[in-house]
């Protein structure tokens, strides 16, 4: 049967439960992006259901390709020593899996004849499924797949060989696991595993049929690139991903940097992801090899995150691969990489001895060089042998295994459940406990492009672009550009060249704009009749040419820009601010920007609407304090000890010298500790006793479990228009002293200690504040600042954004 198969035309859902799911940088974006096109390609609807931290750039990598994708769990994908996990831990997180399960089922927002599918989990994944199975198996009727990735602490590497045991604890949660799932007799289980090594360990487990193998989890098609020319030199895969140590980054880099003047007629590829987390800190092994390239001219280092087109082609034009992974981490642990280069015939190999990828070549029958990992010299030499002149690779490949693992993953899971439809489903319910939101309209009211620019240090609980999901729960059909921060992807930058040219022309009408801007532009005007509104986040970045083209007659949909900064900064920024016609709202964050726009456009243009707050701020606010998400939380919460906590937080429009300075004039309150959580501050702590200086980028769980231990937020402020710092103070009901400025008190209203900008009046805020607490059991006023909060949630402002800005 194939995917287009007309019995695969029914209404049952394929619902992908994904607790990993949470940021591009895995393998969970790329697999289920797939599964979404083959569900496209056959009229299958595919529901993701993802972490709850997920990323509005991950979200729209498999929205676009056809799924609707729902954040849910707080069931983690990869809690810390996931394999390793205390008794009590993988019980509890079980338990929680099974709750999150059966809540989807009992909402009706997940129905009984929906087909399920877990791909990546842990013990406690399949135990919570399990459990959650047995419970549910009178109600269910769709098919249950299960993807086991890991192996069940038991390898069998070789077929003739005897398994070896690798984790007894392990290996025991997967036995009770899969027990419990046999046991599920009502319910249609599908099991398959990644690898003939996994699968011959799970074969003695599992007792209720085969374990299948399924296909590898990589890019679809990442065999079919363009390839390389003709008459090239060789091409020598030397790295390829995110940079990892136990993937052998530095030792790979010195077995180039030593094979580049031996090899002159090959060329090595070396690519580093540097859009990777931690990246930076690998920058240095790459020196001497990017030196060597220097010298020799056969070396390319590639430093970028390569997506679609731009991995396939690189991995299709290279004619061998060097994967040195260190035995100590993958020998018994699966590679994607090895996955995606499998899709390249004939491709040559050198892997480290004593490797799953050195058995998994075998279990292939693919030739392989093998080298001991850190034996340099014997790398180099192993090299040689894949010179042209070399044998070339022989036969005797396993051509059936080879062609399964190639197939695409999503075409394999659709064929798994597919057969005619039984009853019809049942209506669908509303997503339970994390969202509540309906599961959205049968037309969609709008059609809404919106374009922001990335920000770094934004998470999935700050920044702007909160109101996009609320936006598509309402009913809108909601896409989303998101352009890089800086000048890196525009034209030609060279002096006189045509993108230098226009972005000194562009940013002489405004200085922030961003060169990334001018190629998104200028592709939206081709697409522009395909959306009723289009909404510029970044008015400050990006806009300038849309509006300047609408300006000189183009037609089209309605054009929003919100601007952030305070009336002062925009006066600075926005130098010949006549292109503001051009928009049809300016959205403003805060009162006092009005001073500037209403000087250049006409008033009915501007719209007044704050900025959101995630929805999960509330749940954190009002839950008990977590343990500490850090060695360095644990070791400050250690340092508060049971002094007060005043706490300031961010850095734009921060004034920290006035933060210090009112520290000092409060050192007597021993009782009290100024806590200072920002990034690249220069600030004094030493014998300051009473100040605390956090000075790095922190995590969302770091940073809300200080919110939760201050006792109140001293922000004072240069100026101000949105503010997060506020936002999550009102979410958390923390007391707040603040500088007295139209914007704190629009988004306060009324419910903090505002005080002139000058230290002294900030320390007489801090003890009026402090009295009030003095013998209260907490803030008695947190209630209301937590109302305020959840008026300002994401979803409300959704709302008015939707009624201010984008109806006609």
């Amino acid at each position: 049967m194939t995917v287009n198969d007309a019995t695969l035309q029914d209404r049952r859902r394929l619902v992908v439960l994904d607790p990993g799911f949470e940021h591009l940088h895995a393998h969970h974006a790329t697999v289920n992006a797939g599964i979404a096109r083959a569900g496209a390609a056959a009229g299958r609807e595919v529901l993701i259901v993802a972490g709850r931290r997920l990323t509005p750039e991950a979200r729209r990598v498999c929205a676009q390709a056809g799924a609707q994708v729902t954040p849910y769990w707080r069931t983690p994908g990869y809690p810390q020593d996931a394999d390793r996990l205390a008794t009590d831990e993988h019980e509890r997180l079980a338990e929680l899996f099974a709750a999150e399960i059966e809540a989807l089922l009992d909402s009706g927002y997940v129905g009984p004849d929906d087909d399920l599918h877990l791909h990546t989990g842990y013990s406690f994944h399949l135990e919570g499924l399990a459990r959650a199975l047995a419970r549910l198996a009178s109600v269910l009727r769709g098919r249950v797949v299960v993807s086991l990735m890991f192996h069940p602490g038991l390898y069998a590497g070789r077929a003739d060989g005897e398994p070896e045991m690798l984790d007894a604890r392990e290996h025991s949660r997967y036995r009770r696991a899969l027990d419990t799932l046999a046991g599920t007799t009502a319910v249609e289980l599908r099991l398959a595993t990644s690898c003939r090594a996994y699968q011959r360990a799970y074969g003695g487990l599992w007792t209720r049929g085969p374990v299948r193998v399924h296909p590898a989890i990589v890019l679809d098609g990442a065999s079919a690139g363009r390839g390389a020319p003709r008459g090239r030199r060789q091409r020598v895969l030397l790295y390829l991903g995110g940079p990892k140590e136990n993937k052998g980054l530095s030792f790979s880099a010195q077995v180039g940097a030593l094979a580049a003047p031996r090899f002159p007629d090959l060329e090595f590829v070396f690519h580093f992801n540097t859009g990777f987390p931690g990246s930076a800190a690998f920058r240095a092994a790459v020196a001497r090899l990017r030196a060597a390239g220097e010298t020799h001219g056969n070396v390319s280092v590639i430093e970028q995150r390569l997506e679609g087109d731009a991995y396939r082609d690189l991995v299709a034009s290279c004619d061998a691969a060097c994967l040195f992974y260190d035995p100590q981490e993958y020998r018994f642990k699966t590679s994607g990489v090895l996955w995606d280069l499998l899709g390249v015939p004939g491709l040559r190999w050198v892997v480290s001895g004593g490797t799953w990828l050195a058995d998994e070549l075998a279990e292939l029958g693919l030739p392989r060089e093998e080298v001991r990992f850190g034996n340099s010299e014997a790398a180099v030499q192993a090299i040689a042998a894949l010179q042209p002149a070399a044998k070339p690779a022989s036969g005797g490949a396993d051509d059936g295994y080879l062609q399964l693992l190639r197939r695409p993953y999503g075409e394999w899971l659709l064929e798994q459940t597919a057969r005619p439809p039984a009853t019809m489903p049942a209506p669908r319910g509303v997503l339970p406990r994390v969202l509540r939101h309906a599961v959205g309209a049968a037309a969609h009211r709008r059609r809404i492009l919106v374009v922001r620019t990335g920000y770094g240090h934004f998470s999935p609980l700050s920044g702007p672009g909160g109101f996009v999901q609320p936006l598509r729960d309402m009913g809108h059909l909601v896409d989303e550009w998101l352009i890089p921060l800086g000048h890196q992807s525009a034209w030609d930058l060279r002096p006189g060249g045509l993108g230098e040219t226009m972005l000194r022309r562009c940013q002489a009408r405004v200085r922030s704009y961003q060169g990334n801007a001018m190629p998104y532009e200028t592709r939206l005007q081709g697409v522009l009749g395909d959306y009723d509104v289009v909404h510029f986040v970044d008015g400050e970045h990006a806009g300038l040419l849309t509006a300047l083209a609408r300006l000189n007659g183009l037609q089209g949909p309605r054009l929003v820009a919100t601007f952030h900064q305070p009336s002062a900064i925009c006066a600075d920024l926005v130098q010949r601010p006549d292109f503001l016609s051009g928009f049809d709202r300016l959205h403003l964050m805060a009162p006092d920007q009005r001073d500037f726009f209403a000087a250049h456009v006409d008033e009915s243009r501007l719209r007044i609407v704050p900025h959101g707050l995630a929805p999960e701020l509330l749940d954190f606010g009002s839950a008990p304090l977590d343990e500490p998400a850090d060695v360095e939380l644990e070791e400050a919460l250690a340092r508060f000890g049971t002094r007060t906590v005043i706490l300031c937080v961010g850095g734009w429009l921060r004034d920290y010298p006035a933060f210090v300075a009112t520290a000092d004039l409060m050192r007597e309150r021993t009782d009290c500790v100024f806590v200072a959580v920002s990034k690249g501050l220069s600030l004094d702590a030493a014998g300051r006793p009473n100040l605390v200086v956090l000075n790095r980028g922190v995590s969302d769980e770091t940073l809300h479990a200080l919110y939760r231990r201050a006792s109140l937020l001293l922000l004072p402020l240069s100026a101000a228009a949105a503010n997060n710092a506020i936002l999550e103070s009102l979410a958390h009901g923390l007391p707040i002293v603040t500088t007295d400025l139209p914007a704190t008190r629009f988004y306060t209203r009324g419910l903090a200690e505002y005080c002139a900008h000058r230290p002294a009046e900030y320390a007489q805020g801090v003890g009026r504040m402090l009295r009030r607490l003095d013998g209260a059991r907490g803030d008695p006023q947190a209630a209301r600042s937590r109302s305020v909060a959840a008026d300002l949630s994401w979803p409300c402002v959704a709302e008015r954004m939707d009624a201010e800005l984008y109806e006609a």
